[in-house]
């Protein structure tokens, strides 16, 4: 049988960046190595990208401090609280959607 292998000698996933392998197709992050967060923040605040929706912020792929403290504060917030574990999450998603008048309505 004949070998369908690519003759390319290059490896077949992206190199690594600073060390870490941000294009791996099994890596469930998104990582930009690229970004300085101190520099990001920074800029972020003097340009007040956090008062611009979020799908037209300059750094709307990066996770800011502004974008945290907003996620931690929704959470507490929400009746439907889980116990942390992914379990908990699941089912406090559909505790909350089965209280929702229409269960496709988000």
């Amino acid at each position: 049988m004949q070998k369908k292998s690519s003759p390319d000698p290059r490896p077949r996933i992206p190199l690594e960046a600073d060390g870490i392998q941000v294009n791996f197709c099994k890596n469930p992050l998104n990582f930009d190595s690229t970004l300085d967060a101190v520099v990001v923040e920074a800029d972020a605040e003097q340009i007040s990208d956090c008062d611009i929706p979020y799908p037209f912020r300059k750094y709307a792929r990066a996770w800011l401090e502004f974008d945290y403290e907003k996620a931690v504060k929704n959470a507490s917030n929400s009746p439907y609280s889980s116990d942390g574990t992914l379990n908990g999450e699941v089912q406090a998603t559909y505790r909350e959607a089965m209280d929702r008048k229409d269960v496709e309505d988000v």
